[in-house]
């Protein structure tokens, strides 16, 4: 019997995947997209394909597993979603090709016509601080209504996002499924020498992860650092993430910038050895929706400070710190206090690791595949 849109000819469902938020440097949505399509790809019971918008095509080709067909779709990305918000062309089948569901992971909201999809939401950062967020992400979250009003169901990485998507949007509550993802586990195959990056005089550091956006809260770590340096010469901070090249190297213009180094983005190998030798990870955002980094440091057993964001709570749980976002002598008081206490230390430690196996990449994947699954047969 030859292969259908539905399944393939050992009948395992086909499912094409928007991979938009895997070309160009990866963020949050792109690190978790790619871990996910390979958990996805070695089932058994799913045909994966992949596309994405926009005129760049190069990326897809060396980051989709082997065996995963992926199309680049040749529509400039900003005139189709403004054509989205007036029409229903280009169709999400123009997109995919024949398939039995669409998960867009990011990316697109594209009209359906009848092909049962699926839209992950990563975070409500535009409802919730419209201010931090651009016009086309609102925009973006806007027209989830329309598309939940034609049969579209949502994903949320957390009960937190799910939440802000119901009372910020008003949007059912039924129609949106909560699956967390897995744990990114930084390479630490290669052995890398971290005292290139160290600042003079640093004999011990605090570290954050990050691309060094205003939502991320860097600024108030700075503060919040500056105020423990005055105390403890020998502090340093190393900020790793996506940065303007400006701002690569120290940050000599401010106090103690000469023991706060920007490194910009670093390979994995680079990132994991930095990350073990940190005396802890702090993540001081602002607004989140997952929070890979603070799972990231338990993973490599350092303790972490977090904001107290419902989404952030809901992920480390009783494995961290908590912090106001934005207040940095709060920060600073709790960085003090992990600094000075190493019994709280050892129990952060231990309580991470613990944590950090409740998240794992195959049970998403599983828990995905349920869902296409169940969105097919209800059509």
């Amino acid at each position: 019997m030859g292969a259908s849109t539905d399944g393939d000819s050992r009948g395992r469902l086909r499912v094409a995947l928007d991979a938009s938020v895997m070309v160009g440097e990866l963020g949050g949505p792109g690190v978790a997209f790619q871990h996910l399509l390979h958990a996805l790809s070695v089932r058994d019971d799913l045909t994966l394909s992949v596309f994405a918008l926009g005129l760049k095509s190069g990326d897809l080709s060396v980051r989709v597993p082997k065996g995963v067909a992926h199309t680049q779709r040749h529509l400039p990305a900003r005139l189709t979603r403004a054509l989205w918000q007036h029409s229903r062309w280009p169709s999400i089948q123009t997109l995919s090709g024949p398939t039995a569901v669409v998960h867009s992971f990011g990316g697109v909201i594209a009209p359906r016509r009848g092909t049962p999809m699926l839209v992950s939401v990563h975070d409500a950062t535009p409802l919730t601080h419209e201010g931090l967020s651009s016009p086309s992400e609102l925009s973006r979250l806007r027209s989830l209504r329309r598309a939940m009003e034609s049969g579209t169901i949502v994903h949320t990485p957390t009960a937190a996002v799910k939440a802000d998507l119901v009372h910020g949007l008003g949007l059912e509550a039924s129609r949106i499924i909560v699956i967390p993802f897995g744990v990114p586990v930084l390479d630490t195959r290669d052995q890398v020498a971290v005292e290139k990056w160290l600042p003079a005089g640093i004999d011990r550091y605090v570290i954050a992860l990050g691309a060094d956006l205003p939502r991320k809260g860097f600024a108030t770590l700075i503060q919040a650092f500056q105020q423990l340096a005055d105390e403890d010469a020998s502090l340093g901070l190393i900020l790793i993430g996506r940065c303007g090249a400006e701002n690569i190297g120290t940050t000599s213009r401010i106090r103690h910038g000469d023991r706060i180094l920007r490194t910009g983005s670093l390979s994995s190998a680079e990132a994991a050895a930095l990350l073990r030798g940190a005396e802890m990870l702090v993540y001081p955002s602002l607004s989140e929706g997952f929070g890979f980094p603070p799972l990231q440091a338990m993973a490599a057993g350092v303790p972490v400070i977090a904001s107290d964001l419902a989404a952030l709570k809901e992920v480390a749980a009783d494995a961290a710190l908590f912090s106001r976002p934005g207040d940095s002598g709060a920060l600073a008081h709790a960085m003090a206090v992990l600094l000075e206490n190493s019994a709280l230390r050892r129990d952060l430690i231990i309580r991470g690791r613990k944590r950090v196996q409740q998240f794992s990449w195959q049970h998403s994947a599983a828990r995905f595949a349920e869902i296409y699954r169940l969105i097919h047969d209800r059509g």
